[in-house]
């Protein structure tokens, strides 16, 4: 729990993943440490007795506190850049000229200041950077070889310079463990989300595959059936009888290769645009009427009854079109797998700020193995009880299209005693 919290509070520090980019939380981190470092120097550097020094670390903690509300708080990235390298580039030239020059550790803190440059800075700059580091390096080991009088000697003993040269190592060493296991630990995350990222990939790219798969195969069907049905109607002579039952098999194979049709291109225009729920609160009956009367014609034809126990002041927050795609693909598929004669009840109710949507019916049931598998891809396509052509398309789509609306979908079923599938919406 602890850790927890202090995650969260070191992510407000330097910022997000999700805000800023690695090079730019890692210039976060090190100005913070720069700063709590500065912070310590500060008073240790006036109570040994270096003034100037003192007050040119206050002049640098100012300027790295900028660098880091300008590209935090104001997202000024680049300029902070600027800032943070003339800073640092000021802080390792005085500490330079008084920390003993080259007998001092002033080109590890050079190198280190390189090191802080390519880490923070954008690629594309790190040539200019190189030769501005050089370029100072070899102009103040210049100015200590002709002027010598110019650095100034903080070494009283032999034993400080080894003490200084020890520690600027192990604050260096310190400092490079900590940049690198930033870098290290946001490249891991990087690659744990890139790599998962690949894997829901595959896995949506395999789903997509069988689902066409299906689609194909179970399209073909009704239409090689029409092909066939045409070309009989023309070269063969039927009765009036036979002629009728023909055309009731066209018109059923119509219209599942329809509603199949209808189904794919609403799956593939959501998957392709992005669909983007207008949700609203409305009647819910007065929404579904004619979507309703359009799947009763449907029942009576093949002689289920069809009820519904909506009352007009029963509301519901969602999407006016997409909730009739979901009713309608409900509805159709209850008479679809309910034997004539049977029914399908179609109920909603306001309760505990939610409204309740049930679509029950008198068919076959769903066996405990397909329910797991009903609302994925890997759920195969029957029959109805009068050949109705169909896919588990529709089911797909109910679930994606209620989850879009923020709505909840699930079944009860038992095989051979009929199907109840529940929707459930916020009504407010």
């Amino acid at each position: 729990m602890e850790r927890s919290k202090f995650n969260v509070f070191w992510n407000n520090i330097i910022g997000d993943k999700s805000d800023f980019e690695l090079n730019t939380r890692v210039l976060h981190y090190v100005c913070v440490v720069g700063m709590i470092a500065l912070l310590i120097n500060i008073p240790l550097n006036y109570y040994i007795g270096f003034p100037f020094l003192t007050y040119a670390l206050v002049v640098v903690l100012m300027g790295v506190f900028i660098c880091y509300y300008l590209s935090r708080f104001l997202g000024k990235y680049d300029v902070s850049v600027v800032i943070f390298e003339i800073t640092t580039t000021i802080l390792v030239v005085l500490h330079f000229f008084f920390s003993s020059g080259i007998n001092g550790a002033g080109l590890l803190y050079f190198l280190l200041a390189f090191f802080l440059t390519i880490v923070i800075a954008p690629r594309k700059q790190y040539l200019f950077w190189l030769m501005v580091n050089l370029i100072l390096v070899i102009t103040v080991l210049f100015i200590e070889y002709k002027y010598p009088y110019l650095i100034a000697s903080q070494y009283k003993r032999k034993e400080e310079r080894f003490y200084d040269l020890f520690i600027a190592y192990f604050i260096t060493l310190i400092l490079l463990l900590l940049l690198i296991g930033e870098i290290w630990k946001n490249y891991l995350r990087e690659k744990n989300a890139y790599e998962t990222r690949t894997r829901e990939l595959a896995k949506l790219n395999e789903e997509k595959n069988k689902l066409f798969s299906i689609v194909a195969h179970d399209l073909r069907s009704p239409l090689a059936s029409i092909q066939s049905y045409l070309e009989s109607l023309s070269s063969i002579s039927f009765s009036e009888e036979e002629r009728n039952k023909i055309n009731q098999s066209l018109l059923e194979n119509t219209v599942a290769a329809n509603e199949m049709m209808d189904n794919l291109l609403t799956w593939v225009k959501s998957q392709l645009d992005g669909l983007k729920p207008d949700l609203v609160r409305f009647a819910l009956l007065e929404n579904l009427k004619i979507t309703l009367d359009v799947s009763a014609t449907f029942a009576e034809r093949k002689g289920i009854n069809l009820s519904i126990a909506i009352d007009n002041s029963v509301t519901v927050t969602a999407d006016k079109e997409i909730l009739k795609v979901v009713i309608r693909n409900l509805v159709n598929n209850a008479i679809k797998f309910t034997n004539p004669g049977g029914y399908v009840d179609v109920k909603a109710i306001n309760e505990n700020g939610q409204c309740i949507i049930s679509v029950t019916d008198s068919g076959v049931g769903i066996s405990e193995n397909d329910q797991k598998d009903m609302f994925s891809h890997r759920l195969k396509s029957k029959l109805g009880t009068k050949s109705e052509k169909g896919t588990a398309l529709g089911l797909i789509i109910c679930r994606d299209y209620t989850l879009l609306q923020k709505g909840k979908i699930s079944l009860e079923s038992k095989e051979g005693r009929g199907t109840t599938f529940y929707l459930t919406f916020p009504a407010w």
